[in-house]
């Protein structure tokens, strides 16, 4: 089989999909555990939809391995322009959750995933691909995946399953008439990382982020969470707030002391800056 324009190598199953989604559209949510082909498949898709000047959005929810922004955050993104990786893509708006991992930060997950789509269909996207995290297996994962999926509503799932490790979630998606469940094999191609390549992943995702940006110094504004010492948030991820409510910038914590924060953000967040939000995770790059 022969790589499409940009490299990607479809299965037979993923170019049948794509004949019905094209028609039906509407929300496509990922499901499977890492390493299973969701983010190829959702470049492939999208491939195919620029190519067809098709309208859509891709929402980044994968927030361990993310590529429409660095890792902590969820993306939006409405590509328009050819591009062979998902790295490309310019943000739209970004939501902040202040880790790579979902575990103990639920909330943020659910409720900026909820409102990434609730823009793109605002913004007329007549599909939205929501791409997700491996977190698939356990009782909490299972809470986890189900609130979402209860929450955004999807018309479609294209879940992929090695053994049986989606079983739970497919006798789980039996019961309810919303969303139409595709089951593909984890394509032989998907390149399995292990733990220290995903952490090299998301250290170079931040150094390219930050990258772009630059170190800027502003007197203490009010930050969430408080309580915390401010030499406790050196090197943490860290969103600046505008006054609607909108993270128009995502960087790092350089120095901190009870009079001002020096961080290394992207993008340049201007004057409209309301408050600062204080992540969980440390950046290392």
């Amino acid at each position: 089989m022969s790589p499409n324009s940009q490299g990607l190598v479809p299965l037979p199953s993923w170019k049948a999909f794509y004949e019905k989604f094209r028609k039906r559209r509407g929300i496509l949510f990922t499901l499977g555990e890492g390493d299973s082909g969701k983010s190829s498949f959702v470049t492939w898709i999208a491939h195919r939809f620029v190519e067809e000047k098709i309208k859509f959005a891709i929402v980044d929810a994968d927030i361990g391995q993310s590529h429409i922004g660095p890792p902590g955050t969820l993306g939006l993104s409405f590509p328009v322009a050819p591009f062979r990786s998902l790295d490309e893509l310019v943000p739209e708006e970004l939501k902040f959750v202040g880790s790579p991992n979902p575990t103990g930060h639920f909330l943020p997950c659910l409720v900026g995933t909820k409102q990434l789509v609730e823009k793109a269909t605002q913004l007329g996207a007549s599909a939205i691909l929501v791409n997700t995290t491996g977190f698939v297996k356990g009782d909490a994962a299972f809470a986890f995946k189900l609130a979402k999926l209860q929450l955004i509503a999807p018309q479609v799932i294209a879940a992929f399953q090695r053994a049986k490790e989606l079983t739970p979630y497919l006798d789980w998606l039996k019961q309810q008439e919303i969303s139409k469940v595709f089951l593909f094999s984890v394509s032989p191609l998907v390149n399995t990382r292990g733990f220290q390549e995903r952490t090299e992943f998301r250290k170079k995702q931040w150094k390219k982020w930050l990258k772009q940006g630059r170190t800027i110094t502003i007197p203490k504004p009010k930050i969430f969470p408080a309580g915390h010492s401010p030499r406790d948030w050196k090197n943490h991820m860290a969103a600046l707030v505008s006054k609607s409510q909108r993270i128009i910038s995502v960087g790092s914590v350089r120095e901190a002391d009870k009079f001002s924060l020096q961080l290394r953000t992207f993008p340049d967040p201007g004057n409209n800056i309301s408050y600062l939000i204080i992540g969980d995770a440390e950046v290392d790059a």
